[in-house]
């Protein structure tokens, strides 16, 4: 999903956009700074997260940055999620 509030999935077929349209998602996705201020992600050159847990330690969570048009990688990171979640 791309960064931002009220926007369709990079892929995604007619039929399925006209079943679940955008403006009727519950997902959003924003970046926020120290003080909890949102940051304008297309300053960044941020488009959207990648997000999955590790294969093998289910309370790593990796996140990838990607760039527009999901061409470039930002950024990977390694979250920690023991005594979070």
């Amino acid at each position: 999903m791309p960064m931002g509030i009220g926007v369709p999935p990079f892929y995604q077929s007619y039929e399925e956009l006209k079943q679940n349209p955008p403006h009727e998602s519950p997902y959003f996705s924003v970046l926020l700074d120290s003080k909890d201020q949102w940051i304008d992600h297309h300053s960044l050159a941020v488009d959207g997260p990648v997000m999955h847990r590790d294969q093998d330690n289910p309370n790593l969570l990796h996140v990838y940055l990607l760039s527009y048009e999901r061409h470039t990688l930002v950024g990977h990171f390694l979250i920690n999620l023991e005594g979070v979640i």
